[in-house]
């Protein structure tokens, strides 16, 4: 399903935030993936006098930036964090984290908010979350067979979330991802539902896994906190 949907919440963070809105510039397959995801990148406008689409990206890059995206609502950037200094690594795996968003989306359509009370089956009228982007690198000589992303969150308050439901938001958090050896892999984000103001939250990856005759053949997952504001 993550396939299917792919990055229309937020990004600015649905980046990898991330949304474009051009109808007919854009393959049937970057649309599919675009169609329903929060986004931080879309805005599009099209001339009545010209038969061609024009596209106008926009990224939320500092608090109060703001958005209207189509297929999902009004987009507000609460807060943009950097989390460049911050890795993680798991046996041969390297995380390399970019920046934090919280992001509110509000004025939702009506596929969104099916969207999203198929992911947390409940009606919403808005939505926070933070979209977290970071890059990923296998530094091993061996190839990465399997790694699903990050799989679970804990909020300030210790609340854990199951963060499965980005594969109904089409981000591109990883799922059963293989990398090879010294390949990297960029553009990867993963959302987490967030009260305003909170000041961090942390999640925490998946087992890395390798062919069962490796050594390290299984690195057990670890987690990392994230700051916010």
């Amino acid at each position: 399903m993550k396939k299917s949907l792919w990055f229309a919440i937020i990004v600015g963070c649905l980046v990898f935030v991330m949304a474009a809105c051009g109808k007919d510039t854009e393959s049937s397959t970057q649309a599919t993936k675009k169609e329903e995801t929060p986004a931080d990148t879309s805005s599009s406008d099209t001339s009545e006098k010209d038969s061609s689409s024009s596209t106008e990206k926009k990224t939320l890059s500092k608090a109060g930036d703001s958005l209207k995206d189509p297929n999902v609502g009004t987009i507000t950037a609460d807060s943009v964090k950097d989390n460049s200094d911050k890795s993680l690594e798991i046996g041969d795996l390297k995380i390399t984290f970019k920046d934090a968003k919280v992001l509110t989306a509000t004025n939702l359509t009506d596929g969104f908010k099916v969207t999203l009370n198929d992911a947390f089956g409940e009606d919403m009228n808005e939505f926070t979350y933070a979209q977290i982007s970071y890059d990923i690198e296998n530094v091993g000589s061996d190839e990465i067979k399997k790694w699903n992303g990050f799989e679970t969150a804990v909020d300030s308050e210790g609340q854990q979330v199951d963060l499965s439901f980005n594969d109904t938001l089409g981000a591109p958090n990883p799922s059963a991802t293989e990398i090879m050896s010294g390949a990297k892999v960029g553009d990867n984000m993963v959302l987490v539902p967030v009260l305003k103001g909170e000041s961090n939250v942390r999640i925490k990856a998946a087992d890395v896994l390798k062919d069962s005759s490796a050594k390290d053949f299984l690195v057990r997952g670890k987690d990392i906190k994230i700051d916010l504001y």
